[in-house]
């Protein structure tokens, strides 16, 4: 895929929680190059105890923080996401995490609250019963808080992010982070469309 993107100068966006993506650095360069690509890294946690209980199978945070380095080395634009942010579990050491991905050469920070979709919740809720048994209920009243008194709200800016008083605070937290280690959050960064090649026949969607 990257190589076709590469021939047609595709504009491409990367989100991953893996290492993988070390793996077609020389790739990611080239379309870099010509503005083409950003990568972003999600970074859950440095800390490994909470990470072993958070995504047992994904990369570890170090790890991750040495994949924005060596991605950032290639001069590809990195972008370090700390998600999804779950109160009063996943919120603390967020400085440390993005102090490290920004020292790795992170340019762009950002956060998605924590999303409970349908089938997601009572799964998630038996998760925290069973990991966090001691919070769980004000882990889950925060989450309504911040989601209209619900588990889930749908619209598309509000699940991102989310409202209330937890949300406010937590946004403000971030504004406070991304200007102390010099993110270029408030210089928006886009793709370069205009080498696009649309060559030969093309399939008609509808």
């Amino acid at each position: 895929m990257l190589t076709i993107f590469l021939d047609f100068q595709h504009p491409v966006l990367l989100i991953t929680k893996s290492c993988l993506v070390e793996h077609d650095i020389d790739l990611l360069a080239e379309l870099s190059a010509a503005q083409s690509c950003l990568v972003s890294v999600s970074v859950t946690t440095l800390d490994a105890s909470l990470k072993r209980i958070l995504e047992p199978r994904a990369a570890s945070g170090r790890a991750l923080v040495e994949t924005i380095r060596k991605r950032a080395d290639a001069a590809t634009p990195v972008t370090v996401m700390a998600a999804p942010m779950i109160p009063k579990i996943k919120d603390h050491g967020l400085e440390d995490t993005f102090g490290a991905a920004r020292e790795a050469g992170a340019r762009i920070c950002g956060y998605i609250m924590l999303q409970l979709p349908m089938e997601v919740a009572p799964l998630f809720k038996t998760w925290l019963l069973q990991h966090f048994s001691e919070r769980a209920n004000h882990v889950m009243s925060i989450v309504q808080q911040s989601r209209a008194g619900r588990d889930y709200v749908s619209t598309l800016h509000q699940r991102m992010r989310g409202s209330g008083l937890f949300f406010d605070l937590l946004k403000q937290r971030f504004e406070l982070i991304s200007r102390r280690l010099s993110f270029e959050n408030d210089d928006r960064w886009e793709h370069d469309c205009s080498c696009f090649r649309a060559d030969g026949p093309h399939i008609s969607l509808f």
